[in-house]
């Protein structure tokens, strides 16, 4: 009995799992960062050559735009032209709480009267705020001091300013809960494939801006987000109809 268990030992010995000295079960080598690079490469231009994803990249883009301006550009204009620089906190807190407070309002409106209607009124409120910003602040007020700015057209007040801070607000979290509305819908079946998309496109958007952000002028921005916003109404509107029927 001895024998023949010895020889069954041997003879399983011999299986190729075990040669070259290698240990049972051993676990595989990992990747190395090249073949995890190339599988990412491979991936991204799988979701790039998909339709949901070409229609999506306006509203993300529109939303790494958003981040970044209220973030970064709208506090540096405040720090660069207005006196009082105790204003510049409350407007990240009542931005702040907006988002909070706002998308769960917006997404029980939206499932009452519609994302249609809703989206176009986000859209109505987001050119006046982008035309308000236009008039208080000038275009070189991202990066230079007041001392080297014109005047503005409207001389902005506390008032002025916490009323922008609303409208933002109300805008950006409006157009969130769109936004993540059209991902779950285009990406009904592959819903971590959409929000991934959603969190890297957002993401790589608001990057660029901060990187760019020392040299972009207020004014270019402005017509960046005019024109995102704009296409990412369509795009939500019209194609969410289409993924909804």
């Amino acid at each position: 009995m001895v024998i023949m268990s010895t020889i069954s030992f041997s003879s399983s010995m011999l299986h190729p799992r075990y040669q070259d000295g290698a240990a049972p079960h051993a676990p595989p080598a990992p990747p190395t960062f090249s073949t995890r690079l190339q599988t990412h490469v491979r991936t991204y231009r799988t979701l790039m050559a998909r339709r949901e994803v070409l229609l999506l990249l306006g509203p993300l883009i529109f939303n790494g735009l958003t981040l970044s301006f209220w973030s970064l550009t709208f506090p540096a204009c405040l720090g660069n032209t207005f006196a009082e620089r105790r204003i510049i906190p409350l407007t990240q807190l009542v931005v702040g709480l907006l988002e909070v407070t706002g998308s769960p309002l917006f997404d029980r409106v939206s499932h009452r009267v519609g994302l249609k209607p809703v989206l176009l009124g986000l859209y109505v409120v987001a050119m006046v705020t982008f035309f308000l910003t236009f008039l208080m602040f000038p275009s070189g007020s991202p990066t230079l001091p007041s001392s080297d700015l014109p005047r503005p057209f409207l001389e902005p007040t506390p008032y002025h300013i916490v009323g922008l801070s609303l409208l933002i607000g109300l805008y950006d979290s409006g157009f969130n809960i769109a936004t993540n509305t059209a991902v779950a819908e285009l990406f009904f079946v592959e819903a971590e494939v959409g929000f991934g998309v959603f969190n890297a496109t957002t993401s790589i958007a608001t990057g660029f801006v901060f990187l760019i952000s020392s040299k972009m002028d207020l004014y270019v921005l402005l017509g960046c987000l005019v024109f995102m916003a704009t296409v990412s109404t369509l795009v939500i509107v019209f194609d969410g109809a289409k993924a909804r029927q």
